[in-house]
């Protein structure tokens, strides 16, 4: 006899690096695997505890992740190629087998048709409006928000104009 089942995960803690996998591989309904492009929005900033259980230390942090790298896969199941974005000091590179370029954070956040991983790095902040945590696709404004409340001390990500992000779209 089949029964209803209900699946839950419950977080309680939160690494200092969170790193998400993009489900890439489904079954075909020949038993076959195909790859999935779906596009996958790329938010800069994650607020991650409206997902954790309530009352624990992760629902009650105030921290925010902020999006520092990706790693992308080109080709097919048959044959591909991985590569990354990472940033450093403020900079975006893309990072192939041979070669390690600048790429700005626009063209990063719009390619998630490639997007198998994406990683963030957890930033301790000010307890911050609820404005200033809105998910935005723009990165001027989610810099401009951040630079906001964050001293660009802390970190060299926050250093950044919000000008210059605008530039790089």
């Amino acid at each position: 006899m089949l029964r209803d089942a209900t699946k839950q995960i419950v977080i309680q803690s939160l690494p200092d690096v969170l790193v998400i996998q993009i489900k890439r591989f489904c079954h075909t309904g020949r038993g076959r695997l195909q790859k999935l492009g779906d596009h996958v929005t790329v938010p800069i900033v994650l607020k991650m505890n409206p997902f954790c259980e309530k009352g624990s230390p992760a629902a009650m942090d105030d921290s925010v992740y902020v999006f520092v790298g990706s790693v992308e896969h080109g080709g097919s199941l048959g044959g591909g190629h991985y590569t990354a974005n990472v940033t450093d000091e403020g900079e975006w590179y893309h990072c192939s087998d041979t070669h390690v370029g600048h790429i700005d954070l626009g063209h990063v956040i719009s390619s998630g048709a490639g997007a198998y991983m994406l990683f963030y790095e957890k930033r301790k902040r000010p307890a911050p409006t609820a404005s200033t945590l809105e998910p935005s696709t723009s990165p001027a404004l989610v810099t401009q928000q951040l630079s906001s409340t964050t001293s660009s001390a802390q970190s060299p990500i926050f250093s950044e104009t919000p000008e210059r992000a605008a530039q790089e779209h």
